[in-house]
Order: C-alpha cells, then structure tokens, then sequence
C-alpha cells in the first residue's frame, strides 16, 4: 500500500511541476477606439481550451480568438473590449497537452 502511495505522490507532483501559467499580452482595445468613443459596461472575462497531441493541435485552432469573443459574449450588449489582458495556462499529460487561453478586459458598447 505503501508502495501505491508514493507512486501517486510522484505522479501528482510531476503533472504539477509541468503546469504553467504566463501572462501573453496586453491590449487597450481589440478595436480602434479613441477614449469618448465607448461606454464601459463592466469586467468581461472568456477562456478557450486547446488540445494538442505531442503538438499537434486536435481541436479547434485559434484559443485567444475564441476567448476574446467569449468574453464580449459574457456581457450583454457588449460590443468591444478594452485594457485587454491575456493569460495562458498549460498543462501537459505526456503526450497530450492542455492549454487554456484566458481574456480578462472591461466590455463596452461603441458610442455610434
């Protein structure tokens, strides 16, 4: 029993030593908006996950455009974002990877 314990100690610490989370960009706008162009609505946040196997990608491409859309989805009537901040989380299982694509950002509505 012993034996089991300290192989999945092991195992646990070793998916978690492969985990990572870094900041990738940070954005004003994803729109040229000049400051009396908008109103703010409020915090707006969407993820996208990625799978990829031994790093070919198996599900949908493009995790940031995903998130960025999810997260003007999250805020009724939002039709932009700005102070944009993307972050990206991996997580590695062997082969298969997992990756996570997050958008945090204020979602507004364009003054017209």
């Amino acid at each position: 029993m012993t034996r089991i314990a300290v192989l999945g100690v092991a195992l646990v610490a070793l998916v978690l030593v492969g985990c990572s989370i870094s900041p990738v960009a940070i954005a004003p706008s994803n729109v040229p908006l000049g400051k009396d162009d908008y109103t703010a609505l409020g915090p707006a946040t969407g993820r996208a996950l990625m799978v990829s196997i031994m790093g070919f990608p198996i599900s949908e491409p493009n995790p940031v455009g995903r998130a960025r859309d999810r997260a003007i989805a999250s805020v009724a009537g939002a039709e932009a974002l700005v102070n944009i901040a993307t972050d990206f989380t991996s997580f590695p299982l062997g082969p298969v990877s997992l990756m996570w694509t997050s958008v945090h950002a204020t979602a507004v509505t364009v003054n017209k």
